[in-house]
């Protein structure tokens, strides 16, 4: 892989929304987005360190160090309790999951334009442009990951609202 590249690449394609089933929809999700996530972070906070001593740069290293155990803890509630439920066909319990993994995405939400900005502003550089490329690719696969189980996968289990 060239360096200074991120790869989120899946053995299989993106599915489209309606094609696929709640399991297939998992299992793409487990493979692309949180493997992809599990390879990738670590190695991003490295490079945020890299940056230097500035303010953005700091503040970018310290808030994507806390978004490690943040996610994993996330990814492994997700791959331990809800999504073992969603593929056995649903469970009392899984729009209160849904509910408590869609406020956490909510909160990583918000969290996405403050690490964009940080890293635009940490790596206006042309030394620190590829480290800025490969944070904001993560970033945008982070996003992605976020709205694929909010518009995808987590209507599949929730009745609609009616009013």
């Amino acid at each position: 892989m060239p360096a200074g590249r991120t790869d989120f690449s899946p053995e299989t394609a993106t599915p489209a929304a309606g094609d696929q089933s709640a399991s297939q929809l998992i299992a793409y999700i487990v493979a692309h987005y949180h493997e992809g996530h599990r390879r990738e972070l670590p190695g991003l906070v490295r490079l945020a360190v890299e940056l230097g001593d500035g303010a953005a740069a700091s503040e970018l290293a310290l808030r994507l160090s806390r978004l490690l155990p943040a996610l994993e803890l996330h990814m492994f509630m997700e791959e331990m309790r809800l999504f073992p439920m969603m593929t056995q066909g649903g469970h009392v319990l899984v729009e209160q999951l849904i509910e408590d993994m869609s406020a956490e995405h909510a909160l990583h939400a918000r969290d996405l334009a403050r690490l964009r900005s940080l890293t635009v502003e940490a790596c206006a550089a042309p030394k620190d442009s590829a480290a800025g490329a490969r944070i904001l690719q993560f970033l945008d696969e982070f996003a992605a990951h976020i709205a694929i189980e909010e518009d995808t996968l987590f209507p599949m289990f929730v009745a609609p609202v009616r009013s």
